[in-house]
């Protein structure tokens, strides 16, 4: 199990606000682009932790 200490939640902040920017918020609504925005950065967090720790 990955612990959550490992995750820089700073910078997964920010990549959510820059996709939260890019966003179309006025055609699917402040409250969905937010939770894909978050649901999107955490992912690709998880999966380059998962790459650095195969390497």
């Amino acid at each position: 199990m990955i612990s959550a200490s490992t995750f820089d939640c700073t910078a997964i902040m920010h990549h959510a606000c820059e996709i939260v920017r890019r966003a179309n918020v006025a055609r699917f609504g402040l409250w969905t682009i937010l939770c894909r925005a978050l649901r999107t950065a955490w992912s690709e967090a998880k999966h380059k932790l998962a790459i650095a720790q195969a390497e």
